[in-house]
């Protein structure tokens, strides 16, 4: 199963697990989305990709709509969430337009976890995470622990 250690390419061959999850997730609970963020697999290259500005590049996945309105990150991972220190900051941004939840499927756990963003940057503001980098860029994340974010959030098991 891909992870981080792998190079982008290698980890979205077969598309975005997690995001097919989130869809069916919100189709089952009538959850109106509409697809925001850039949906960039097989679509534009990592070269091109890295031309666009910054802000627009972590725009997040979804815009949904229930009583109220709010954006939804949608994360895979197994253990770990690593996030980038580069998301965080531009996810901050995109908090100040509407609120931001994410949707986290763990492999490991075989489910999947919403929590809002506000939660996870009270943690990180908190320190409570190590820092890693990766492998393939070296840029530096957060290395946020899915037992964290499963106490604090919703946790569903698939649908």
């Amino acid at each position: 199963m891909p992870n981080h250690k792998h190079s982008f390419h290698q980890r979205n061959q077969h598309g975005n697990i997690a995001e097919r999850l989130a869809e069916g997730f919100m189709q089952k609970h009538n959850i109106t989305y509409i697809r925001f963020g850039l949906n960039q697999i097989n679509k534009i290259s990592f070269k091109d990709m890295c031309k666009m500005p910054i802000f627009l590049r972590y725009a997040p996945d979804y815009f949904t709509i229930t009583d109220s309105h709010a954006f939804l990150e949608v994360k895979g991972c197994a253990d770990v969430l690593r996030l980038k220190l580069d998301s965080i900051k531009e996810l901050k941004k995109w908090e100040e337009i509407s609120p931001i939840n994410f949707f986290i499927y763990s492999t490991t756990y075989n489910c999947f976890t919403l929590i809002k963003f506000k939660a996870i940057r009270t943690h990180l503001e908190e320190g409570d995470f190590e820092m890693g980098r990766f492998h393939d860029n070296n840029k530096p994340y957060w290395k946020i622990p899915v037992k964290l974010l499963m106490k604090e959030g919703k946790v569903y098991g698939r649908d």
